[in-house]
């Protein structure tokens, strides 16, 4: 983006955010309601465009918040004392870790052990090692850095070269896997922290590790995967079969690798159980970051340290995290509710039109700005739903899912956006594929997310 581009949409979003501040505030509502509104959108705008950095925006939340008191302190800098917001942080550490013991690249090499020489068993392969990384690294983008590399060799080996049709679905498979099927574990993606934070600072709603992994993991998670499976088979599968594999048996473990390997299952273990001693899963990876950091172990040295833990991610995420309890204490949150839920048309409806409303209301808003800033607004607006229609607030949230996932652009997720780059791939390559994707989810995979919930005793009826 040049920086004329980015210098006009900042100016234009200011400019219609400052004027939105300054209108006569409705009748009923409190004074500080537009203000707030026009402060989140014109944050949100601005990680949607990255017209300014993500960190810079949500400093710029911060300051404005904070000098105008359209919140309290709390309500603003609620995120930095989420578990959420330490989860990602942790995440950071273990996938640092991850890569410099090479535990991740372990993983990826075993899922190829036994590949045929054909290009579904490839893309499968990719699915299952995507599926197995998420439950050891709770980070997309750290995991994309780990098996993407070794993924396009693998691709090259097997005589798919790099813009060949097979070579561009194996990396879709990779990028849209990781993310996609790391929705169907509590740590493992951005979002699915972010939305049990906001779900928490709001509404004091907790999900364990287990029910979050019962809730998601069959229909979110694992149907979602075998339909990019069947997409990028049917979409880019090269002229004949695939070359062998036989050179990719993976590389023993070295004494840091298999420490590492011990101290995740060691989290694994604690996320399973969160039911049964009731710590959070922020403190959990908290806990696990502290003992890659300790002298002795030393699996993040602290140049590592200095080099790969991005705080600008920290400081994203509590701006997100922090978005919520503002628009809830400012009013902003009664107004945009009443306004979603006159334009959804959710009063007085069933459940099931509720839940699809809130699925649609996602997908929709993640389109105009990203899954991120789709969270920071939705989440706030979904006791007026639960109120209405009789779902269940916890339902109501984390339905939000269903549109969530349903990426019909790469640009709507920073992973996906990230992933395509790191393979070369152009997103109009992409399109067709998540178009598919997106439209197959919406359609068949929410109404089944909605008749499994049902069965589980989570929606009435």
């Amino acid at each position: 983006m040049s920086s004329q581009l980015r210098f006009t949409i900042i100016v234009v979003a200011a400019g219609v955010c400052i004027t939105l501040a300054l209108m006569p505030t409705p009748a009923g509502v409190a004074p500080t309601a537009l203000p707030a509104l026009a402060l989140i959108l014109f944050t949100v705008s601005m990680w949607a465009s990255s017209a300014l950095p993500e960190y810079v925006a949500a400093l710029v939340f911060f300051s404005v918040a904070a000098i105008t008191a359209i919140a309290s302190p709390p309500a603003i800098f609620a995120g930095f004392q989420s578990p959420a917001l330490w989860l990602v942080f942790g995440g950071l550490i273990i996938g640092a870790a991850a890569d410099r013991t090479g535990l991740g690249l372990w993983v990826a090499r075993a899922a190829f052990r036994n590949v045929g020489a054909s290009y579904g068993s490839m893309i499968a392969a990719i699915l299952i090692g995507s599926l197995l990384l998420s439950l050891i690294i709770p980070s997309s983008v750290a995991r994309l850095a780990i098996i993407l590399a070794p993924v396009m060799a693998v691709a090259r080996q097997a005589g798919l070269p790099a813009g060949s049709r097979g070579f561009i679905g194996a990396v879709i498979a990779v990028v849209f896997g990781n993310y996609l099927i790391g929705h169907g574990f509590l740590p493992a993606n951005l979002t699915n922290i972010l939305l049990l934070g906001t779900m928490g600072t709001l509404y004091g709603v907790e999900v364990s590790y287990g029910e979050y992994l019962l809730m998601n993991l069959p229909i979110i998670s694992v149907l979602r995967g075998v339909l990019v499976w069947l997409l990028v088979v049917w979409l880019f599968k090269p002229e004949g079969e695939v070359q062998s594999f036989s050179s990719l048996e993976p590389r023993p473990l070295d004494d840091d690798g298999r420490k590492l390997l011990v101290i995740v299952g060691f989290a694994l273990l604690m996320w399973a159980t969160d039911f049964i001693h009731g710590v959070a899963p922020g403190w959990v990876a908290m806990i696990v970051a502290v003992i890659c950091l300790m002298p002795g172990v030393d699996l993040v040295p602290a140049r590592l340290f200095a080099e790969k833990i991005n705080m600008v991610t920290v400081l994203f995420v509590a701006a997100i995290l922090g978005i919520g309890p503002v628009l809830l204490e400012s009013g902003g949150g009664e107004l945009l509710g009443s306004l979603i839920s006159d334009m959804a048309g959710w009063e007085g409806q069933s459940v099931l039109y509720g839940y699809y409303a809130i699925s649609v209301v996602s997908f929709v808003t993640a389109l105009v700005t990203n899954v991120s800033g789709s969270i920071a607004i939705v989440t706030p607006t979904v006791a007026d739903l639960a109120q209405t229609t009789g779902l269940p607030i916890k339902v109501a949230a984390m339905a939000q899912l269903n549109g969530l996932t349903s990426i019909l652009f790469p640009y709507q997720a920073l992973p996906l956006m990230v992933g395509l780059s790191m393979g070369g791939v152009p997103m109009i390559r992409v399109v067709k594929f998540s178009m598919m994707l997106a439209v197959i989810g919406l359609t068949v995979l929410t109404p089944l997310n909605f008749l499994y919930w049902r069965f589980l005793g989570y929606i009435p009826g």
